[in-house]
């Protein structure tokens, strides 16, 4: 907003020195003096880029002015859980039996088995 304010200023300034260098014609305007002949000056041509560059150079006051809006506010995101797979529970062996890997021919595989001691 600032930059479009700066040179919005830069352009009316631009529009007020270009104001009376003769690029507009005075004839036939419709203006007569007191004598009868028509007035050539322009008088009143300063009237609107006045207007203008002020309302231009005000609101870039204003916004030159006026604190800086303040930054947004964090935003607090919770990390993503991490999962991790609980370690096996081993049952604690009752006393007067131990464990033993002995073939199951159900599956064609060794499994842990108690066996009394």
């Amino acid at each position: 907003m600032r930059k479009l304010a700066f040179i919005l200023l830069i352009v009316s300034v631009k529009t007020l020195a270009e104001e009376g260098h003769g690029h507009h014609e005075g004839y036939n305007r419709g203006y007569e003096n007191g004598y009868g002949r028509e007035r050539h000056d322009d008088r009143d041509g300063w009237i609107l880029p006045a207007i203008v560059g002020s309302a231009i150079i005000g609101g870039a006051v204003y916004g030159y002015s006026r604190p800086p809006s303040p930054p947004p506010p964090a935003y607090y995101y919770p990390p993503e859980p991490i999962y991790r797979q609980a370690p096996p529970i081993y049952p604690t062996i009752p006393y007067g039996y131990h464990q033993q890997s002995v073939f199951d021919p159900s599956c064609n595989c060794y499994k842990y088995a108690l066996v009394p001691n």
